[in-house]
């Protein structure tokens, strides 16, 4: 069943950390990370994210040499029911310099942040507290579900 502060939601966005948790499954919010993917999955929500995401989840693989788990994770993420993992284009990119500028935050924050925007995501579910202060989208951290 979908969380009560996700279930009026359509479309979600999905910061770098929900996917790290989950592959890690190294943290006390799992249990919550799942629950949200399985109703990604089982089309109660839709998500979105952007190859920021992508990008982010291999740095460990990769520093460990384990490159089979790195392509585990991309076919993962590439491959999720109903998750759409947006490209960085010119305008995701204005979008991000704006959102940085005006809030300050740093520049992977900014552009998932706007490819939420333009995914049309009305909800970005992440673990940093700092981006509580974005008001263009309703943020959401994992333990508050």
């Amino acid at each position: 069943m979908t969380h009560k502060i996700l279930k009026d939601h359509k479309i979600i966005a999905l910061d770098t950390m929900v996917f790290i948790y989950y592959f890690e499954n190294s943290s006390s919010f799992v249990s919550k990370i799942e629950k949200v993917l399985k109703d990604i999955e089982d089309r109660r929500l839709n998500a979105v994210t952007t190859v920021i995401t992508l990008s982010e989840v291999l740095v460990r693989p990769l520093m460990e040499g384990d490159v089979e788990l790195a392509d585990e994770y991309k076919n993962v993420i590439n491959s999720f029911p109903n998750l759409r993992v947006l490209e960085i284009n010119q305008y995701i990119a204005s979008i991000a310099a704006s959102l940085k500028a005006k809030y300050k935050i740093k520049l992977p924050d900014a552009l998932q942040i706007a490819g939420a925007l333009i995914g049309n995501a009305d909800l970005f579910l992440t673990n940093d507290k700092q981006l509580k202060k974005i008001d263009e989208i309703k943020i959401v951290t994992i333990d508050q579900l």
